[in-house]
């Protein structure tokens, strides 16, 4: 082999390794921007965020009438976070509800809703919450009633009511579909606006249709065009709302609807929110 000829061999071969290394940072680069986001307009920080507390670490109070819930750390702390899970660890915990001990999680933790994201989206979160500011915040018990106490009767409820959130297939523009996608599967709008059993489950055919969410009385409007919630409203008025609180009558949301216009919805990119507001109107 002459001089010459290795000489372009290690030119080629540096190059091809620099292409490599710049794709795979590109390629990582693209993943924690697309968890940052995810964890924005699925508002996991608002929600494992308290005030005057760290980011993710928990501590969040959602009272129900099963009990009282507290939403835990998932900062990238090893010990008090999630910074020692594996990928299969999360992914099991955001679409099965399971932790890394086989523990159930109670659907307080809508994994009804995140078991239709896709592998890409499960990753993209995996791979940014690593990169936040550990905490040291200790994740709170649950002050549950009995028999809800019971972790292991929450396989019951799986059976009954998980696979019952898993989106079918549709086949409709890909505007609608992704606005279908970040309704039900990344913010869980359902989750608050339907109806539920007397197990916390929600209604049968009846996602949308409203209902009552915490033991306060508060109660989440239908959002449904063809059931009254929405009706009138074009998709301009929608995306006003979600953007800035205003409905078509010149009212403000009032609420719980204020924190998820603020710390929700206002992180949606143009794009999405219209795509949002497009599905929504059109059901």
């Amino acid at each position: 082999m002459t001089k010459a000829f290795r000489l372009v061999a290690y030119v080629c071969l540096y190059l091809l390794s620099t292409s490599l290394s710049s794709q795979e940072s590109a390629t990582t680069d693209e993943l924690l921007a697309r968890g940052k986001y995810l964890t924005d307009i699925a508002g996991c920080k608002a929600c494992h965020t308290v005030e005057s507390g760290d980011e993710f670490g928990g501590g969040k109070v959602t009272k129900s009438s099963f009990g009282v819930f507290y939403s835990p750390n998932i900062s990238s702390d090893e010990t008090k976070g999630i910074g020692s899970w594996s990928l299969e660890d999360f992914s099991l915990a955001l679409t099965v509800g399971v932790s890394p001990s086989g523990e159930h999680y109670y659907p307080i933790f809508p994994y009804p809703n995140y078991q239709n994201l896709t592998q890409y989206d499960v990753e993209a979160l995996y791979r940014y919450l690593l990169t936040t500011k550990p905490s040291q915040m200790s994740s709170a018990p649950h002050e549950l009633k009995f028999p809800y106490s019971i972790r292991n009767l929450l396989s019951v409820w799986k059976w009954l009511y998980l696979e019952e959130s898993k989106l079918s297939r549709e086949s409709k523009k890909a505007g609608l579909d992704n606005g279908r996608y970040i309704l039900y599967a990344v913010a869980h709008c359902d989750q608050c606006h339907s109806p539920r059993t007397s197990l916390g489950g929600v209604v049968e055919g009846e996602q949308l249709h409203g209902g009552e969410y915490n033991d306060s009385g508060s109660y989440a409007p239908s959002i449904l065009p063809s059931q009254g919630g929405l009706k009138g409203w074009t998709v301009d008025d929608l995306e006003t709302y979600l953007l800035l609180g205003e409905s078509p009558n010149g009212d403000y949301a009032g609420g719980d609807m204020v924190d998820v216009i603020d710390h929700v919805t206002n992180y949606l990119s143009n794009e999405d929110i219209r795509q949002l507001a497009e599905y929504l109107i059109s059901l």
